[in-house]
């Protein structure tokens, strides 16, 4: 269960989880039918982080989340907790890795804030890659 928490923790959605009538042994019915979407998505990237895949691809993943959230969420996905500080170092108990690549798919620029690199694609085909400008960041 712990790795389960941690990863809810990381996705944002385990304080939701825990006002569920049951917590997590809540029913939340046929494709999770009593969910907003926002909760959907972020259930979605913690079963994806349960994964302990090296590489998770993100494609408008967080488009139903509020901004402040994406960011705490991208900034989970980087290792970071709400001070800056290497939250997957520090989190013993969680069985995520520092170095996974996420390659996050979006229409919004503050889903890319985080980004180490920034790749645009027009009609399939790569016509700019960059690293993030950190004034950006």
């Amino acid at each position: 269960m712990s790795a389960i928490r941690a990863a809810a923790q990381a996705a944002c959605i385990d304080s939701d989880i825990m006002q569920f009538p049951q917590g997590y042994d809540t029913l939340v019915g046929e494709k999770g039918i009593t969910l907003s979407g926002g909760q959907k998505q972020r259930i979605a990237i913690a079963r994806a982080l349960l994964l302990e895949a090296e590489i998770l691809v993100l494609d408008d993943a967080l488009s139903a989340v509020d901004g402040k959230t994406e960011y705490q969420i991208l900034q989970n996905l980087r290792g970071q907790d709400q001070r800056g500080q290497n939250a997957f170092r520090q989190n013993k108990e969680s069985n995520r890795k520092p170095d996974r690549t996420v390659i996050v798919i979006a229409h919004r620029l503050t889903a890319l804030e985080a980004a180490d690199d920034i790749l645009v694609l027009h009609q399939g085909r790569s016509v700019s890659r960059a690293p993030m400008h950190p004034a950006a960041r």
